[in-house]
């Protein structure tokens, strides 16, 4: 189950890529250049063993990733 870390409310773009980046910031990628753009700056920390992503509501949300057994 994915927790909510920062509300945000943002449209996406049709046909562009969109994930959190080593500074926690959303950013933007055209999937057929390598050009990332930062669209937000969030200020997130990000906690190791958790997978950050943008879900369907705009939102910032955090889960936590599964070991390999």
């Amino acid at each position: 189950m994915a927790t909510i870390v920062k509300q945000l409310n943002f449209k996406r773009k049709k046909g562009m890529l969109y994930f959190i980046n080593r500074e926690g910031d959303l950013t933007e990628l055209k999937p057929t250049t390598k050009h990332q753009k930062v669209v937000a700056r969030t200020g997130i920390i990000k906690e190791k063993g958790c997978l950050y992503f943008l879900d369907k509501q705009g939102n910032i949300a955090k889960t936590n990733r599964k070991s390999k057994p």
